[in-house]
């Protein structure tokens, strides 16, 4: 997820600055049992550089890196003294650029932003040792989702003179994605890769940055979503032993990702 520090000054370079965050991430899959939830906090970190301090017209420009770590628990519907739920871990890696045009004059309180960028996120997926020994072999011990994105968004400006707000909101769309399942090629010898199609989706980010002593501190709110199919022959999801399944026939293959975030960061 970019987040896009604002500015009160008339500065157009570009500005370097460090930016921890947590966010609870969801991710909805289908089993035997309908919908179930893959639900865990994600912890960020990275750098981005970005002249989004540009007042009145001109050109924006963002590069945002990032490194996560999310801890992982199926919210399995059924009673917990049968099956013990899946447990794991995700890590992962991205990068994105974004390009855009800011709207308006330096005396407009209201201005707006047009964005437009290009993303690649790296996501592995591995789950405990305690699951894979469940009763079957393999289980999905390993997976690892990369995705190259666009996203287009709009949004306006709001300031006054210790503070400025930045509201975007727009659309998610792959360019490419490989999901692959160790499972998926050891059980039916399939190549995993392109199995998922990844579908449109949407972001909003609410970006504040207040002038606090000289220094510039910046506050992100965002909210990530979009949607990947399960891989497989059949519906996905988990079967009764409470592993991942591929042909557990429940007759959908989408899962909805839903993440709502929090992000701080000092200007250097």
């Amino acid at each position: 997820m970019l987040s896009c520090a604002a500015g009160v000054s008339a500065d157009e370079a570009l500005h370097p600055a460090l930016s921890p965050g947590v966010s609870l991430s969801q991710w909805d899959v289908s089993s035997v049992w309908g919908g179930e939830s893959e639900v865990g906090p994600r912890f960020t970190v990275g750098p981005y550089w970005e002249n989004f301090l540009t007042q009145g017209n001109g050109h924006l420009r963002a590069l945002d890196g990032r490194l996560f770590r999310e801890s992982l628990d199926y919210d399995l519907r059924r009673q917990a003294d049968r099956v013990p739920a899946p447990r794991g871990r995700m890590t992962g890696t991205g990068i994105e650029a974004v390009g855009g045009y800011q709207l308006g004059y330096v005396a407009d309180r209201v201005r707006y932003d047009l964005v437009l960028g290009v993303g690649y996120d790296r996501v592995r997926q591995a789950w405990d040792r305690g699951v894979r020994n469940a009763g079957r072999v393999g289980g999905f011990e390993d997976e690892l989702h990369p995705v190259f994105y666009t996203r287009i968004g709009a949004g306006p400006v709001f300031e006054t003179e210790q503070w400025r707000g930045r509201l975007h909101m727009g659309l998610k769309y792959p360019l490419d994605l490989d999901d692959e399942l160790d499972l998926t090629s050891l059980m039916f010898g399939q190549d995993p890769a392109h199995v998922s199609q990844y579908h449109s989706g949407s972001f909003v980010n609410f970006s504040n940055l207040f002038l606090l002593g000289g220094n510039e501190f910046r506050l992100d709110f965002y909210y990530d979503r979009y949607r990947l199919s399960s891989p497989g022959l059949g519906g996905g999801g988990l079967d009764a032993s409470g592993l991942d399944c591929l042909d557990c026939g429940t007759g959908s293959t989408q899962s909805n990702v839903e993440i709502f975030g929090i992000e701080m960061g000092v200007n250097f």
